[in-house]
């Protein structure tokens, strides 16, 4: 989830930059660019400077999962890798189900008082969505909902917690820490879920990752070499981002999976994606009475 927030990186972080869904910018121009924290700006410049022609650049096209979207999906040697990114304060997940199947998700879960919409409207760009729980009740209603979707999800895939392969499972959410984030309760509700406890890792320096079954360990996404702003206009624009990956600067080429139905792709059977927001609103503390969710602009 992109914090709703962005400045220039060596300026004031109280500038803001707007940008539009289609605006193009020529990389050099933004290689400097770059959201206020968790987007490092010197990401950015150490991608332009090791960066190399698309001929020359190792590429990977990957089965794409968007942000508030998720499945089970077909995963073995014949199909192309599967994975997600931009998971800050989202928390990205992959359960390998069978030999032959995984179950990814980019759940994107908030809290979304009565008020939100006003408060929205008052303070404009200076917003910010509540990603933190501040009651109780707020921290088992997003629990209680993941856990019933997560349910939900093993039913209609047609596997079971017990199938999962655990040593396989993948979780990364780079907003992870903090007393009451919304991260954290999210990944309390698959650690039910499956049945583990602390021996489920978060990758909480990582904000994605891709998986291919056909070989090789998995490419997990680390948030200190995520450039931000020059690849999410890439990816706006053509379905292509590159990012840093072990010191190699890797082209990656997005093939985003149907929404809502199953399609056959070349002779095989390609799932839609089911929807994976998590949004809680009875109960929810009022916005005036939250706390930092309006930046100073003093």
């Amino acid at each position: 989830m992109i914090p709703e927030r962005s400045g220039p990186g060596d300026l004031d972080p109280k500038v803001s930059i707007p940008l539009q869904n289609n605006a193009i910018l020529d990389k050099q121009d933004i290689c400097c660019l770059t959201y206020n924290n968790p987007y490092p700006p010197i990401a950015a410049r150490k991608l332009q400077a090791v960066s190399r022609s698309a001929a020359s650049m190792k590429t990977i096209k990957y089965r794409h999962i968007r942000e508030k979207y998720g499945g089970t999906f077909s995963n073995y040697a014949l199909t192309s890798p599967i994975g997600t990114r931009n998971c800050l304060t989202c928390v990205g997940v992959y359960f390998p189900v069978s030999d032959q199947e995984c179950f990814v998700a980019h759940i994107n879960a908030a809290v979304i008082p009565e008020d939100y919409l006003d408060y929205k409207d008052e303070y404009g760009n200076n917003y910010m969505t509540p990603r933190d729980c501040e009651s109780a009740e707020e921290e088992e209603g997003i629990r209680n909902m993941v856990s019933e979707k997560l349910k939900q999800a093993a039913k209609a895939g047609g596997w079971k917690a017990t199938g999962v392969d655990r040593t396989g499972v993948i979780v990364v959410c780079s907003e992870y820490d903090g007393e009451a984030k919304v991260g954290k309760v999210v990944v309390q509700a698959i650690r039910n879920f499956l049945g583990m406890g602390d021996e489920l890792k978060v990758h909480d320096q990582c904000h994605g990752f891709v998986v291919d079954v056909s070989g090789g360990p998995p490419l997990l996404l680390e948030e200190k070499d995520f450039p931000g702003v020059i690849d999410m206009l890439d990816e706006d624009v053509d379905g292509v981002w590159e990012q840093l990956v072990n010191g190699e600067v890797l082209r990656f080429e997005a093939e985003d999976l149907p929404v809502t139905k199953d399609v056959l792709v070349k002779g095989l059977l390609v799932k839609g994606v089911g929807d994976w927001e998590v949004f809680f609103r009875d109960g929810a503390i009022p916005m005036v009475k939250r706390k930092l969710l309006v930046q100073d602009t003093t």
